[in-house]
């Protein structure tokens, strides 16, 4: 259960469109460090703080704990979403700057 709440979680953070961990963190009502962790693993994500978060995206109850990652997402952008969070320093802006000057 905690690797599938991990990916829900990634999977809200790479869709808010937040700049950083410390403001997606500020959305849903977590810290920085809070959301750092979450999102590598190192702490799980409780039953209590998963029912906030659905609550705070308006998101129906249990959704954090089904695949929804796979569902949503191919493997190659899923891939894709991963390696841009790894690299992290401003490589998703780089990206939509680089998409928007192919048009």
């Amino acid at each position: 259960m905690s690797d599938i709440r991990r990916e829900n979680f990634n999977l809200l953070y790479s869709v808010a469109l937040t700049a950083t961990q410390d403001d997606f963190g500020r959305a849903i009502g977590l810290n920085q460090s809070e959301v750092s962790q979450y999102n590598t693993g190192k702490k799980a994500i409780s039953n209590y703080r998963a029912r906030d978060i659905e609550r705070e995206f308006k998101l129906p109850a249990g959704w954090m704990d089904r695949a929804n990652a796979r569902l949503l997402l191919s493997a190659d952008e899923y891939e894709l979403i991963e390696r841009v969070r790894q690299r992290g320093d401003g490589t998703a802006k780089s990206l939509v700057q680089l998409l928007d000057n192919l048009k």
